[in-house]
């Protein structure tokens, strides 16, 4: 072979050796763009993921969300540090454990999340039980990031990786369903499954290229909070905005609805009629006052939130009909004006954590706290009742269905009960009206 077969030669070695390099380096992961992946699966104690990141990366956050019935009820940033000041490597391992311990007679559980970066000495830990829950949940399931699965994903700067679910169980009567990780993994598409449990413990972890002051910033709100404030509409004409909102909220997609407006005269109204009749009322008209309570907060000028669906015909009425309007909205939130939470993102977070999770329940509860033994109640004048009940109805001469909630000692109670305490300032000798 002359000299210049083997230069040749040479110089083809060499780009194969290099191509052969840059094969092993993607194989293990090692390619340029920040990859993850699960290398000890759940069920086996920790669980444990192998992560590459590029030179731009700077920081990591991690968060945790509370849902229970769909609802956001408590949001916060757990950690937020910078890799080389909190000696992570970039390129290493993060372990995840979890805590799980039965320490009353009741069987009161505590739960504990416990993630580790390699280089870090200890755990950090957040720890949780059914009490500060608000809640007595009789179970849970599990579900994690990339679980059952070893290959690695592509990580996004910024994106919110749903590192753990933990799916709660409020009743005998429901059913637990494991829903995978990254259902929850955008805030859109999240809202038509964060329903479907009785409770959602959420855990994310955020890889940034900003500092870490910045990216604390940027999560001083939720994700969900930002979604929405972003999704305002100034116009309740602007339809397509319109429902972008509906869809952004997750208002019971599974039921079917139609949306109808009416903009030509005051007030202005949206209207969404369910092609199903709900399987638990009261749960459903509670939500749906909430969800329009935040219409009317997004919706610049909108005045009026109205809602239909279809009931039994064995009921002798062909469907419900209820309005949550501007004046209501300031009655359930204390008077306060509820267009005053569109003015920030941290003025909607109040409205979604600190305001709207207690509408309902703080009546309720200043009543039954004043309880003179289990199962009896007594009003603020004194009065013992055995009972609180609901009613759900159309009083005599009205357009629009009501929820009522009474103390009394009758087995049912009827429109005409109902009326007959309202025209009585609340009180009657058959009932009380709690709110």
């Amino acid at each position: 072979m002359n000299g210049i077969g083997r230069v040749f030669q040479a110089a083809a070695l060499g780009i194969a050796a290099g191509i052969l390099i840059i094969v092993i380096c993607l194989g293990n992961g090692q390619g340029g763009e920040p990859q993850i992946r699960c290398v000890k699966q759940p069920g086996k104690g920790d669980i444990e993921y192998e992560y590459r990141l590029d030179g731009k990366m700077k920081s990591f956050l991690i968060y945790k969300e509370y849902y229970r019935a769909g609802e956001l009820l408590e949001y916060g940033v757990l950690r937020a540090e910078d890799f080389k000041e909190a000696g992570v490597k970039k390129d290493g391992t993060l372990t995840l454990r979890v805590e799980r311990n039965s320490q009353t007679m009741d069987g009161e559980w505590n739960i504990n999340f416990l993630n580790q970066f390699e280089g870090e000495e200890d755990f950090s830990r957040d720890a949780n039980s059914w009490e500060s829950l608000g809640y007595g949940y009789l179970g849970m399931m599990e579900s994690y990031f990339l679980e059952n699965q070893s290959q690695w994903y592509k990580v996004k700067e910024g994106e919110n990786i749903a590192l753990a679910a933990w799916h709660l169980m409020g009743s005998s009567e429901s059913q637990l369903r494991k829903i995978p990780c990254q259902e929850f993994m955008d805030e859109r598409t999240k809202q038509e499954v964060i329903g479907q449990n009785d409770g959602e413990l959420l855990y994310y972890l955020v890889f940034s290229e900003k500092n870490t002051d910045e990216l604390k910033s940027d999560y001083e709100v939720s994700p969900y909070a930002k979604m929405l404030f972003e999704a305002a509409n100034p116009y309740i004409g602007d339809a397509p905005a319109d429902g972008k909102l509906v869809e952004a909220l997750g208002i019971f997609p599974e039921m079917g609805r139609t949306m109808e407006l009416e903009t030509k005269k005051e007030p202005y109204t949206l209207k969404l009629h369910f092609e199903d009749e709900p399987s638990r009322e009261l749960g459903f008209n509670e939500q749906m006052e909430k969800k329009a309570i935040l219409l009317l907060c997004l919706i610049e000028n909108v005045d009026r939130i109205e809602w239909t669906y279809p009931l039994d015909s064995t009921q002798g009425q062909p469907e419900r009909r209820f309005f949550c309007d501007r004046e209501r909205a300031k009655e359930l939130l204390g008077g306060k004006d509820v267009k005053s939470f569109a003015e920030s993102e941290a003025s909607l977070q109040e409205l979604l954590t600190d305001v709207l999770p207690y509408i309902y329940s703080e009546g309720v509860m200043n009543v039954i706290g004043l309880g003179v033994g289990e199962g009896r109640y007594a009003s603020p004048e004194g009065q013992i009742y055995e009972k609180l009940l609901y009613f759900i109805g159309r009083l005599p001469g009205e357009e629009y269905d009501r929820v009522f909630r009474v103390l009394t000692d009758e087995e049912k109670v009827t429109a005409e009960d109902v009326a007959e305490a309202i025209s009585q300032g609340g009180a009657s000798k058959k009932l009380y009206l709690v709110q």
